[in-house]
């Protein structure tokens, strides 16, 4: 599985929805930690250089391709799981022109997230 015992950063605004990916995830890596702005997203990649970032396109609304750029541009290395609401293609593709390793839908993301990290 993807993980092994690295780090992941789940950063999702909603609580209900952070606290689910988070117990998904806890089964493929040792530490997963929860934020819910760019703020404390760019401080905890710095320090903890993870391995996974799942990411909410509207943690920041009106700006969420540009954090998954920024994110991007200071962290190459990152697998970058991206959140949205839509399943619009032309969202999907402009996500992953910003730097996403990979969109998922939040209302498939049940199913979709593991097999996800799977392929990692």
């Amino acid at each position: 599985m993807g993980g092994g015992g690295a780090c992941a950063i789940v950063a999702v605004a909603h609580g209900g929805l952070s606290e689910g990916i988070r117990g998904l995830l806890s089964t493929a890596y040792s530490s997963v930690v929860m934020v819910a702005d760019e703020e404390a997203l760019a401080a905890c990649a710095r320090n903890l250089h993870p391995a996974l970032v799942v990411l909410d396109l509207g943690l920041v609304p009106g700006d969420g391709l540009g954090i998954v750029a920024r994110l991007r541009a200071a962290h190459p290395e990152v697998v970058l799981f991206v959140l949205g609401g839509d399943a619009d293609p032309g969202i999907e593709r402009a996500t992953i022109a910003a730097g996403a390793t990979r969109f998922l839908l939040k209302r498939t993301l049940g199913t979709e997230l593991m097999v996800a990290v799977d392929e990692i």
